[in-house]
């Protein structure tokens, strides 16, 4: 399920909390409400445990998902952190590729480089903030892959899939938390 803006009391008044901004799953059809496809190639699939999305015959950098993070009420000069798992399908004929969130406009790699992805379940996850000059309701966040086989720079190389699941946005509570906020999250 998709939670949006959910959090729970902390253990103990100095034990900070994490605040969720967003989390998706793809366990059911919520994730569509904030995060759009970037064309019918980007479907959920069955694996394993549960449901994941799956990005077939990626031809470029930004196909896949991508979300508005002016709709998730993000602040200015706060730190948040991000995360996903994500792997390469196993007919991909390359033993890792480099994965990051980019933040557009301006592009902006999180993290910068990216992450190497293999066959099995990788983690990318990197922390941002947003400057003031930044308009926040023109800001979106997507998932970038790094090219397979490219002749160059300008080439998005050979098609190939990957997965994508379990994606998370946080930030940390401040100081000790003083109000209870139920643990039973905003469901889309």
């Amino acid at each position: 399920p998709l939670v949006v803006a959910a959090s729970a009391a902390p253990a103990a008044a100095d034990d900070p909390e994490v605040e969720v901004v967003l989390s998706t799953d793809f366990e059911d059809a919520s994730w569509e409400d904030v995060w759009q496809k970037s064309n019918e190639s980007v479907t959920v699939v069955e694996d394993g445990d549960g449901h994941v999305l799956q990005v077939a015959d990626r031809e470029a950098d930004y196909i896949g998902i991508e979300t508005k993070l002016g709709a998730l009420e993000l602040e200015h000069d706060v730190v948040y952190n991000i995360s996903a798992r994500a792997k390469l399908a196993e007919t991909v004929e390359a033993d890792s590729l480099n994965m990051r969130f980019v933040r557009k406009p301006g592009y902006a790699w999180l993290p910068d480089g990216g992450v190497p992805v293999t066959h099995e379940w990788t983690e990318i996850s990197t922390s941002f903030s947003l400057p003031p000059s930044v308009n926040l309701a023109d800001l979106a966040l997507y998932v970038g892959s790094e090219a397979l086989n490219p002749t160059s720079a300008e080439d998005p190389g050979d098609p190939y899939t990957y997965f994508i699941d379990d994606i998370l946005i946080t930030k940390a509570v401040e100081g000790p938390v003083t109000s209870m906020i139920s643990a039973t999250a905003l469901q889309l």
